[in-house]
């Protein structure tokens, strides 16, 4: 009998999984602060004075890069300027509550408190330093290539590195042209995680609240199955206390236009993936909502989407078990 424990709002949630349970094992996080300084000291200059943080939460390592980039760079200079986005979320509320834990990340540093970034074209490229993670997102790769594109930049990065189990793996850094192609490259391998045995139910975590509180914010986790083999029961830990979130999603619903791509792209990836799988999302939403606008199942606790996922397939179908599935591919069952 193994426990299971995944984030869920601000607190947890467990069930008891009895056999033929496989739990992710996610890549090593090993930040080398020395290499980070390093890279740093090789991509920067006396000029530098801005840094701008393409934030992601909870993923393991990502905020002691952060701290020993910018650390390093306040050491080396002058007063440094912190900008944050968060728009890989595309959800306003849940940035407001993200800048609130950078603020605070910063204030441990002695650094102030980060300005959200409402005007990039602003930003003197000379000047500014990107660090932006490479991670498996809503069924995709986004990278700092992303994130200059959509903003209308272009920035010399540092960039972590985020594999499967939603852990910084690596970090590379240079001019952007000499970072893209990299980072893509090592994030495509390292996201990717086959089980060791085909799996029938998968349970898929994600890093709890903030994130978690709206659904919009939260909805790219269903990229992760994105590239399994169709059939399977997929449980999702979403909680969306405070409901659907954004207008955008909204809209989606109701069959109108909205100019946000990536938003676009996640719901298409929702679709998709209950279109492929039997979904049950463990969740706060009402069971009417879940059921007839997301055409998932709806479920109160872990144990009773458990229960659901054993009569679709069988007491005997093997599990799979990935508690924070950010950064993730799963693949190759």
């Amino acid at each position: 009998m193994v426990e299971l424990w995944f984030r869920y709002g601000k607190t947890e949630v467990f069930a008891e999984v009895e056999e033929s349970l496989e739990v992710l094992k996610p890549v090593e996080s090993v930040i080398d602060e020395n290499k980070v300084v390093e890279q740093l000291r090789e991509t920067a200059d006396s000029r530098l004075d801005t840094v701008v943080l393409d934030y992601v939460y909870s993923v393991e390592g990502f905020d002691q890069v952060v701290s020993t980039s910018l650390r390093t760079l306040a050491e080396a200079g002058g007063e440094l300027k912190v900008y944050a986005s968060f728009w890989r979320y595309v959800d306003s509320a849940v940035e407001k509550l993200l800048l609130s834990h950078v603020n605070q990340l910063l204030r441990d540093l002695n650094l102030g408190g980060a300005h959200p970034l409402r005007n990039p074209q602003s930003l003197d490229p000379s000047k500014t330093l990107l660090l932006s993670p490479a991670a498996y997102w809503g069924g995709e790769i986004l990278s700092a290539s992303d994130f200059c594109r959509k903003f209308g930049l272009s920035l010399r990065t540092l960039s972590p590195i985020v594999g499967s189990g939603g852990c910084v793996a690596d970090v590379v850094a240079g001019e952007l042209k000499d970072v893209a192609q990299t980072s893509v490259e090592k994030a495509s391998a390292l996201s990717i995680y086959t089980p060791e045995r085909p799996a029938e139910i998968l349970l898929v975590g994600g890093p709890g609240h903030p994130v978690d509180s709206r659904f919009s914010a939260c909805m790219y986790l269903a990229g992760s199955v994105l590239r399994t083999d169709p059939g399977k029961v997929v449980v999702l830990m979403l909680e969306s206390a405070e409901g659907l979130g954004d207008e955008w999603l909204l809209k989606l619903l109701k069959g109108e236009q909205v100019d946000e791509p990536l938003a676009v792209k996640f719901w298409d990836v929702w679709k998709n993936v209950v279109e492929m799988h039997k979904v049950v999302v463990v969740t706060a939403l009402p069971v009417t909502l879940v059921s007839r606008i997301l055409n998932a199942r709806h479920a109160d606790t872990l144990d009773q989407a458990l229960l659901y996922a054993r009569r679709v397939k069988s007491r005997e179908s093997r599990v799979l078990a990935a508690p924070n599935v950010s950064g993730t591919c799963l693949t190759g069952f």
